[in-house]
């Protein structure tokens, strides 16, 4: 009874020591190595959910998204789920087109509340792409409100849903909004060269006002 125990404990060691060496390369930046080492554990140990994650994160990491897909897949769904990945999947299927299956994973996101603030922003996300602009604002005021560290981005975003809709001084306020979080960004800088454009654009709209001034001269 003792040398099935051992070999089994063994074995598990060595998967053990394969998941640490796998996840050391993926915070490396190895990520080519990273997949390759994370295949062999998920090999040897199919359900591992935590090698299905870091699988999957590796092939994102290397845009890779239909291989990202399914290894993330398995990790919401293996025990222990590994919550993280539900995030995470859900921007993959976006990237990927699948909208009705981010909408899937963004409804469970919602029911066991994981990172309400990110599952706002992508549900504004889906709503973009189906061509919902005001739903998209809203998911992303949400998002603002949840999550000051995404409430640049927030702001960009329901500016262009604003713009989509043509409604202009929506569009300037959040442009102008975003600014204010944080002037030194690239954002920022995006946000300053739409605000000009919608600046033009409102003044554009105006009524056209002659002022006519006659001055005597000797």
């Amino acid at each position: 009874l003792a040398s099935p125990v051992f070999m089994s404990f063994n074995a598990w060691c060595q998967q053990t020591q394969a998941l640490d060496e796998g996840i050391a390369l993926y915070k490396a930046e190895k990520y080519e190595e990273a997949v390759s080492a994370f295949l062999k554990v998920r090999e040897a140990d199919p359900k591992s959910s935590t090698a299905a994650f870091f699988l999957g994160m590796a092939y994102k990491q290397l845009m890779d998204y239909e291989g990202a897909e399914g290894p993330l897949k398995d990790a919401v769904t293996l025990t222990p789920k590994i919550k993280e990945a539900l995030i995470e999947l859900i921007e993959v299927d976006l990237r990927l087109g699948k909208l009705e299956e981010a909408k899937e994973w963004i409804a469970v996101a919602e029911q066991e509340g994981i990172k309400p603030a990110d599952t706002a922003f992508l549900k504004g996300l889906v709503f973009t792409q189906e061509g919902k602009n005001q739903e998209a604002a809203a998911s992303f005021a949400k998002a603002k409100s949840l999550d000051p560290e995404i409430a640049q981005a927030s702001d960009i975003q329901i500016a262009l849903s604003h713009l989509r809709e043509s409604e202009l001084k929506g569009a300037k306020e959040a442009f102008e909004s975003a600014i204010t979080v944080d002037p030194q960004t690239d954002l920022a800088g995006f946000a300053r060269q739409y605000l000009a454009r919608v600046d033009e654009a409102i003044s554009a709209q105006r009524p056209f006002h002659f002022t006519a001034s006659l001055f005597g001269q000797y």
